[in-house]
């Protein structure tokens, strides 16, 4: 698709993360017969990605756990509203960050975590509390673990 200019910074990743999402809606559109595409990557480019994707903010998107799961439908018909909201053609759904057993983030087929994995959102500037738990953290309330 391209090659990302490296060293980047966090606003640079997320633009390269918005740019392969038009690079995915663009070779697989609405309408295209192939409707399953996996993207396999980091926890940054599982968040970036699906907050790109469905127009969220980073507060509505869950922690990459390790081997968490992101799924998004999108929205093929005539543009009539889903029952998660979204309504535009071609719009990518996700799963409330809130909806138990929901598919923004969803580890609940992983055994054990390990000890010292923290899933991971941190695109907060360092140094500073963004959220409930950790420094630079962004994304929805989290238990405080």
């Amino acid at each position: 698709m391209f090659v990302p200019n490296l060293p980047e910074d966090c606003d640079q990743f997320m633009k390269r993360c918005d740019e392969a999402i038009q690079h995915v809606e663009k070779a697989y559109p609405p309408d295209s017969p192939k409707r399953v595409i996996i993207l396999v990557t980091h926890a940054a480019g599982c968040v970036a990605m699906a907050k790109s994707a469905s127009k969220k903010t980073l507060q509505d998107i869950n922690a990459a756990a390790p081997c968490s799961i992101y799924r998004l439908t999108r929205n093929v018909d005539d543009g009539t509203a889903t029952t998660d909201g979204g309504c535009e053609k071609g719009s990518w759904n996700i799963d409330h960050y809130s909806k138990e057993g929901g598919m923004n983030g969803y580890s609940k087929h992983l055994t054990d975590m390990g000890e010292h994995t923290i899933p991971w959102n941190h695109f907060g500037p360092k140094g500073e509390n963004n959220g409930p738990t950790r420094s630079g953290w962004t994304g929805p309330p989290t238990d405080s673990t």
